[in-house]
């Protein structure tokens, strides 16, 4: 080949590649436009289950309560996605040793950040693994979360749809802040050396006006859904209705709940076999369904899905007995049984993982977890006492997950109080004995709620029905139970 053609394929190589760089570069560098303040509702977490880079299940609900800043993680992608991780570690730092607030790099590129890589990635940013989160998965789970959670479009808004994988990288220039419940109230450029001051400043912001509010703090993390369902039956005094709603997605499976009604006046002149639009609207301690509207009617259908409501009925087992003994798997994967807590009172209820509307399953947490504070502060409780979680969903609530639920609730402090999972026999003979009802549906399960206080001697002192407890009264209850025990055992 002559010289000069050589040269001119030399120079035209270079030129080429020049451009595609250039073109690679600008493509990187495209300027996320933030969502604007009316935008965020459309915006939130949704429900997932990936894997952290040191190899643990994490699952939606170990966030919940908490203030999260969101980054992503591209790896391979060079100098753009190590200047927003040095973004992150920045945060990291400003924010100290905060326990209100977890940060998030969920990775854009699970085929190559797999758990081992994004440790390394972590270990070269100082990142702390209990306040700062390396997420992958499977390629589709991470995609679905991406698109469904941070890739939301709004054409009035100027944003422009980006389809995945082509936008990794326009999604890593991107941060958000999410509160308690998910909610995205804040976005930034992850680019900039102005953000880590602007997210603590936001975090500030958004804890002065949660204070401010006190009792209405629910208010702030309100989160409304759209949906339509049947109305399976209506309460008695209309304030509950039991509907069989259609998928919320990101939010909840189909099933058939009893809903709390805001306004009774909409339930006036339905009936059961009425085909409803409403509004489920969930905050972080309750919910409730408005603006529902008549649309059809359906042909009646068998009543199984009922029998989660019916009223509490007289248990299988007599009181002055002790409670049959059952084997379930720990979060720990060992085997435990109840007969593990003779010689303690003994508090089990039942839950399962998927379970979202907040006065429902993660409500039984919340009041173990109130009901083991008051008896750690109240030193005439003594000490031999425990609490035990239930879940009656083996197909899905393995020991990992498990343990990542139960530490949304526990933090760190595992003392007196387990999570396990019963088998589906263990199931079958449990029940009855306990008046729990629960069908399952494909990924969801409808159910009702039973709470057991056993006594040291393993009888039964008392069983809370449904949600209206409160945890004042359960830890009385396990105090009762041990003084009970105490006198029986007197000579």
């Amino acid at each position: 080949m002559p010289l000069d053609v050589k040269l001119f394929v030399a120079v035209g190589g270079l030129l080429l590649s020049a451009f595609v760089a250039a073109l690679i570069f600008i493509v990187a560098r495209e300027e996320p436009r933030p969502p604007a303040d009316d935008f965020y509702n459309t915006l939130s977490l949704t429900d997932f289950t990936l894997i952290d880079r040191s190899g643990r299940t994490v699952v939606r609900s170990e966030l919940r309560g908490k203030m999260v800043v969101v980054g992503f993680v591209f790896t391979s992608c060079g100098v753009e996605c190590t200047i927003s991780g040095m973004t992150m570690a920045k945060v990291q730092s400003l924010l100290g040793n905060r326990d209100d607030v977890r940060l998030v790099s969920l990775t854009v590129d699970p085929l190559t950040d797999t758990p081992e890589v994004l440790n390394r990635f972590a270990e070269k940013l100082d990142a702390k693994p209990e306040d700062w989160l390396f997420l992958t998965g499977e390629r589709t789970n991470v995609f679905q979360i991406l698109q469904t959670s941070f890739l939301a479009t709004d054409e009035k808004d100027g944003m422009v749809p980006m389809a995945l994988p082509a936008g990794r990288l326009p999604l890593v220039s991107r941060m958000y802040l999410l509160d308690g419940e998910g909610q995205v109230r804040a976005a930034f450029d992850a680019r900039s050396e102005a953000t880590p001051p602007a997210v603590l400043a936001a975090i500030e912001q958004f804890k002065t006006t949660v204070e401010k509010l006190g009792d209405s703090i629910d208010t702030i993390s309100n989160r409304t859904y759209s949906t339509t369902g049947v109305i399976r039956k209506l309460g008695d005094d209309l304030k509950t209705a039991i509907i069989r709603h259609e998928e919320i997605p990101g939010y909840m499976p189909k099933m058939t709940m009893r809903l709390n009604v805001r306004d009774t006046n909409e339930l006036h002149n339905l009936q059961a076999g009425d085909e409803i639009s409403f509004k489920l609207t969930a905050t972080g301690d309750t919910h409730w369904i408005h603006s529902v509207k008549r649309v059809g009617e359906v042909s009646s259908k068998s009543d199984l899905d009922l029998q989660a409501f019916k009223p509490m009925a007289t248990l299988d087992h007599p009181v002055d007995q002790t409670f049959p003994d059952f084997e379930f798997l720990s979060e720990a994967a060992r085997s435990v049984k109840f007969s593990d807590y003779r010689g303690r009172a003994l508090a089990f209820t039942f839950i399962f993982t998927r379970c979202p509307l907040p006065d429902y399953c993660p409500r039984m947490g919340n009041r173990f977890r109130e009901a083991r504070e008051l008896l750690r502060k109240d030193k005439a409780a003594g000490t031999n006492w425990q609490f035990l979680s239930v879940s009656f969903d083996p197909e899905f609530d393995t020991p990992k997950i498990l343990a990542s639920y139960g530490g949304h609730y526990r933090g760190g402090d595992s003392d007196r109080w387990l999570f396990a999972v019963a088998s589906k026999t263990t199931l079958q003979k449990l029940a009855p004995l306990c008046d729990l009802q629960f069908m399952q549906e494909a990924s969801s399960i409808t159910h009702n709620l039973r709470t057991l206080v056993l006594k040291p001697d393993g009888t039964i002192h008392r069983v809370f029905a449904g949600n209206s407890w409160s945890a004042t009264e359960l830890a009385a209850a396990l105090k009762e139970a041990i003084s009970a025990s105490e006198v029986a055992a007197e000579p």
